[in-house]
């Protein structure tokens, strides 16, 4: 993303050539592409011109970008008129099955998250929509969902919600706070990989879908995670790290032992 508030995708058009896509007034936001990657959801502001000046960095909308097309042809997806300072980022969630939407105010941890069935042409609903802690989506299995927060826990807790009830006294508490940071989460083969900050450096645990221990995966080294991913068809994990005991940033693959695989 630029900080211009443009941006340029590369890509294929509709009759298999390359072609250049030009999008303005951008900034704030991520891209979360399609399911069937034809194009990609984002947020913008409105056009210089179309709002008074004063807010032209306020009434943020999201929209949805077909490759190949030109910007003034995108999709309105959603617009938060009640609150003209709340900003999205848009994110599609593992399953493919729903588009999600972390809303904000400025720089504040604190989020509401909205979501949209892909599958049908119904509206967003509200999971989270106070702004009173922060949600940080992690995965889900079908209508369950699991969340980062800081809800009750300043160095955050791993929750389960179901979207049928999800209602805080509905909630399921999987991992409880520590005296560890929560720093990041991801999911692979029916297990959590749980990156926790202690004494500046970081260490990475592995537990069952109940929140169960595991077992610890030995770092290459003390130092500060920069990124953590996984490959969902091997039990992988990638890691960027900077080691205390040098300056540069290590890309690491780390086998992961799960009950369900057996490696």
């Amino acid at each position: 993303m630029a900080v211009t508030g443009r941006i340029y995708i590369s890509g294929i058009c509709k009759r298999g050539e390359d072609t250049i896509d030009h999008l303005q007034y951008i900034k704030f936001t991520n891209i979360a592409w399609a399911p069937d990657n034809s194009g990609f959801y984002y947020s913008r502001f409105p056009a210089p011109g179309s709002v008074s000046q004063q807010d032209e960095s306020n009434y943020q909308r999201v929209y949805y970008h077909r490759m190949g097309d030109i910007q003034a042809e995108d999709t309105l997806i959603y617009e938060h008129l009640e609150d003209k300072e709340l900003m999205f980022s848009p994110f599609i969630t593992e399953d493919k099955k729903y588009l999600g939407l972390t809303g904000f105010l400025g720089t504040a941890a604190e989020n509401c998250i909205y979501l949209k069935s892909l599958e049908e042409n119904g509206d967003f609903f509200p999971i989270f929509d106070r702004q009173d802690a922060e949600y940080l989506y992690v995965t889900n299995k079908h209508h369950i969902f699991y969340f980062l927060t800081s809800k009750e826990a300043p160095n955050r807790r791993l929750i389960a919600v179901d979207l049928h009830n999800p209602a805080e006294q509905n909630w399921r508490e999987i991992i409880p706070e520590k005296d560890d940071v929560l720093d990041g989460a991801v999911f692979l083969k029916d297990t959590f990989i749980l990156a926790y900050l202690r004494d500046a450096y970081h260490q990475l645990y592995v537990h069952q879908l109940d929140g169960s221990f595991q077992n610890e995966i030995e770092l290459p080294s003390y130092g500060s995670l920069t990124g953590i991913s996984c490959d969902k068809e091997h039990p992988l994990v990638y890691i960027g790290i900077t080691s205390f005991f040098g300056s540069s940033c290590d890309l690491s693959v780390l086998p992961i032992r799960t009950k369900t695989s057996g490696v």
